[in-house]
């Protein structure tokens, strides 16, 4: 009976060390071996074998579990008989059937009771725990098993190589969606607050947004003529909201570069006899309206730039870009006391809500759970002008996707601000403030 209960435990032990191994988080690992932990260094070898730690795990449990039949069902129905014979049973073969069935139910019953399900359940809540403890008695048993773990591995790689699969080959990585899901599933459970959540899900959207995205659109660029005045440049930005402005020559299609304020201020301050903006204008970058912003964002590290300019493929300025732009893509928005409020979809009553027309069209998609194609267009505001075919007019109304969009005003040919009335409210009405 003392080497039943010896192979139950072993059974637990090499269950508990196979679901701890799985588990475990070689980051975490690496953080306590380089805290000093020795038992992280063995666990930390033992994920870099992983394959053969596992196959030592199942070669265990399965002769564990093939003792413990040999051994402990003959066990269990010797304590058995006697309590049936003092209850009365005297037929024999009544009582070796009785007892055999009995006893394989009780070894059957502590073999996943305390072979299989506890010690499974244990490692995976403590699994880091587990590992770290159980790692050297496994490197023991490793030295052990090695020649049947070979002989294993060997005839498991044979029955395997037919599909073209090994052992010790890297798993599939994770795909998006599925990281996304994984995300999602760490923020319910309280591993991740809803912010840290945002974030994650901003890098992924990050490599697939083009700077086209995100650009200030050219009416909205303010820009310094090359030709003019230190007088009239120096008062623009004193009263203007920015750091850094594009320089043109005779338009804005020949920009020249940027300027920075404090030059300005410098040159008013020293001499503006004869002045020339030309020495002050610092490096742009130029690029397509369909480069990735993290591309982008490469070029403004590498080179240290942080201002860009937006062309389309005939060459002509389509928008500006500033490295605070492709940050806030990750961060959110980054607004100082200089930056007025951005788009916001803002509820008026009851299925009815005002829209900035600057706000990105999948954005409105993902706030209102519509399907308006964007493929066209980038803003909301685009939408309905492409939609309506000629320049707008307040009052105007176009409709879509069950839901009524309304120019509210007008910005030349620009849609500058719109209503949508929709039959069904939102799910999320904590949807995304604009960008």
């Amino acid at each position: 009976m003392v080497a039943a209960l010896v192979l139950i435990v072993l059974n637990g032990f090499f269950v508990a060390a196979q679901f701890a191994f799985v588990r475990v988080r070689e980051t975490r690992i690496v953080q306590l071996e380089q805290e000093g932990s020795t038992r992280a260094t063995v666990v930390r070898k033992a994920l870099h074998d992983l394959d053969t730690y596992l196959s030592v795990c199942q070669v265990g449990i399965t002769v564990a579990s093939l003792a413990l039949g040999w051994v402990g069902e003959p066990a269990v129905s010797a304590l058995i008989r006697p309590l049936l014979h003092g209850v009365g049973i005297t037929n024999e073969s009544v009582v070796e059937v009785i007892a055999v069935i009995l006893g394989f139910a009780v070894i059957t019953y502590a073999h996943l009771v305390f072979g299989e399900q506890a010690p499974k359940y244990f490692s995976i809540q403590r699994a880091e725990a587990t590992a770290l403890w159980i790692a050297r008695p496994l490197r023991l048993f490793m030295l052990l098993f090695r020649p049947l773990v070979w002989l294993v591995n060997a005839s498991t790689n044979f029955v395997l190589k037919p599909w073209g699969i090994r052992l010790g080959e890297e798993m599939e990585a994770h795909s998006e969606e599925e990281l996304r899901i994984m995300i999602s599933s760490s923020t319910s459970s309280g591993v991740l607050d809803p912010q840290e959540r945002e974030y994650l899900n901003n890098v992924f959207d990050f490599g697939d947004t083009v700077a086209r995205e995100i650009m200030v659109p050219r009416p909205d660029i303010e820009a310094l003529p090359s030709d003019a005045p230190l007088e009239e440049l120096v008062e623009k930005a004193a009263f203007g909201r920015y750091t850094r402005y594009p320089v043109y020559k005779d338009d804005l299609d020949h920009v020249l570069g940027a300027v920075h304020v404090k030059d300005l201020f410098r040159a008013a301050k020293e001499d503006g006899n004869g002045f020339d903006i030309q020495p002050l204008v610092r490096e742009c970058l130029v690029v397509p309206e369909t480069k990735r912003i993290e591309e982008i964002l490469r070029e403004f590290q590498r080179r240290k730039l942080q201002v860009a300019i937006v062309i389309d493929e005939y060459g002509s300025v389509e928008g500006l870009i500033t490295i605070e732009d492709v940050l806030e893509e990750i961060v959110g928005e980054i607004q100082d006391e200089f930056d007025e409020d951005e788009a916001a979809i803002e509820p008026l009553g009851e299925n009815v809500y005002a829209i900035d027309g600057r706000i990105p069209i999948t954005d409105v998609n993902e706030y209102f759970r519509l399907d308006l194609p964007h493929e066209d267009f980038d803003t909301i505001g685009g939408y309905v002008l492409g939609a309506l075919g000629r320049p707008p007019e307040p009052g105007d109304v176009v409709e879509a996707d069950g839901s009524t969009l309304r120019v509210k005003s007008v910005d030349g040919p620009r849609v500058s601000s719109l209503t949508l009335e929709r039959g069904v409210a939102p799910e999320d009405v904590s949807g995304p403030e604009g960008t």
